[in-house]
């Protein structure tokens, strides 16, 4: 059986979707966090959607609707014109200098350097698994997950307004969504502490200076909603005494025997 490298098969007639510029993002240094800046991927999902709006006007395409459109939608294409754009609109808020210096940076230091590097963190590797994308890729599961990440955003009664929100529909799960929703579901415990929380988020997001606790430092921190999907395996992994399973067994025992249980007594409506 032919091992999971991380990287899909190419295929040069599909453009790239949103989900893979994440992994460029993530793999090549850019999405970063720390005291000073915040920029996960949900910041370079803006830069796209913004980029795509000014092509749409461009076009007088009166069909593209930002203000209804979710700008982390895993699936938004970015044809390669629009990306060369994208990069040049990264390299702008990413870095500093003349336009031209910023993107030569960006693309001497950052892409040509890590992009497409043979991956072997294994966190990353067991969320890219197929099997593990299938599973969670189920209308009926998505649907569920997604009601919750909603909710504990929503609902979460100290939520910072952004000025960068586009639309009614950019949500983004903070640390402290995170914590609430670990708490109200008892999930911590020996196997997977508050300390391993902020590890996995950070991880994840790319962020760090987290504080494990709920806090208003950590409002600026922002999560996808796919992101979430990674939290929730790595949760399900770390409970684990041993790991020698498949992981998405793991997964799939943590969300049927203990996460969605929980989730339907926390969350109004039906899971």
């Amino acid at each position: 059986e032919e091992k999971h490298t991380g990287h899909l098969s190419h295929d040069e007639e599909r453009p790239l979707e949103l989900h893979g510029f994440w992994r460029i993002l993530k793999e090549c240094r850019i999405a970063c966090g720390d005291v000073k800046a915040k920029m996960p991927v949900a910041v370079f999902d803006r830069v796209v959607v913004l980029s795509k709006r000014r092509v749409a006007r461009m076009q007088a395409d009166p069909s593209y609707d930002l203000g209804s459109s979710d700008p982390h939608d895993r699936w938004l294409q970015i044809p390669f014109y629009d990306f060369i754009e994208v990069l040049v609109r990264t390299a702008y808020h990413r870095l500093q200098g003349t336009l031209s210096h910023r993107l030569e940076m960006l693309i001497s230091e950052y892409l040509r350097p890590y992009a497409m590097r043979r991956q072997a963190d294994k966190s990353f590797l067991e969320f890219r698994n197929p099997t593990v994308q299938a599973m969670l890729m189920e209308a009926n599961a998505r649907e569920k997950l997604r009601k919750v990440f909603d909710f504990f955003v929503i609902s979460y009664k100290s939520n910072k307004v952004k000025s960068t929100v586009i639309g009614a529909r950019d949500i983004t799960m903070n640390f402290n969504h995170v914590f609430s929703l670990m708490e109200k579901f008892e999930a911590f415990d020996p196997q997977y502490n508050v300390k391993k929380c902020v590890d996995s988020y950070c991880k994840i997001t790319c962020d760090s200076e987290l504080l494990p606790q709920e806090h208003p430092n950590n409002q600026n921190s922002e999560m996808v909603f796919d992101e979430f999907l990674d939290m929730l395996l790595r949760v399900a992994r770390g409970k684990e005494l041993l790991s020698s399973r498949p992981p998405e067994d793991s997964l799939r025992e943590y969300l049927e025997r203990d996460f969605i249980l929980r989730a339907a007594r926390a969350v109004p409506g039906k899971i």
